[in-house]
């Protein structure tokens, strides 16, 4: 008789008490696992996050540097100046001719048509000073003679010259 209290004692403990417990604790295993997952998911992407903060600094800082290249307004008399001094003395300027600003989404663009008579190695040199100026330029088009014959000959080049600025 003893022994049978005993059983339906252990027996109701462990509906009562242990059973519900186990589910309990069951649950609370699924739900760490659960939120394990969501925090390594969570790290993968701050992971990503970090990549492309890094890549937004570096593309900023590449920005920054290549807009200063643009001046932040036109200055016909600043880009006259640098063709000028471009020129120099080892060539002629045979004709400078603005042909107008050209506005863009983001920036703007002027072009000067430009003749210049000389050295073709003095030509070279102009050349090679526009692609090292302060501000960023294209040199979109130039006409040399065919019928050059000797570095040291002498003829007329004509090149088209664009500066870009930024826009307002």
């Amino acid at each position: 008789m003893i022994a049978a209290f005993v059983f339906i004692a252990v027996v109701l403990f462990e509906n009562l008490f242990v059973s519900p417990l186990k589910a309990s604790v069951k649950q609370l295993e699924s739900d760490i696992a659960k939120r394990e997952e969501i925090i390594s998911g969570l790290e993968s992407q701050q992971k990503g996050y970090d990549s492309i903060s890094a890549d937004l600094e570096r593309s900023k800082k590449e920005y920054d540097s290549t807009v200063g290249l643009f001046p932040e307004k036109w200055d016909d008399a600043l880009m006259l100046n640098f063709i000028e001094d471009s020129i120099g003395d080892g060539l002629i300027k045979k004709s400078l001719s603005f042909q107008g600003l050209k506005d863009l989404k983001n920036y703007s663009v002027g072009t000067y048509n430009v003749t210049v008579h000389g050295h073709l190695a003095d030509i070279l040199d102009l050349l090679n000073d526009f692609e090292k100026a302060k501000y960023y330029n294209t040199v979109s088009s130039i006409n040399v003679p065919d019928y050059i014959f000797e570095e040291e000959e002498e003829v007329d080049v004509q090149f088209m010259i664009n500066f870009y600025v930024i826009s307002e």
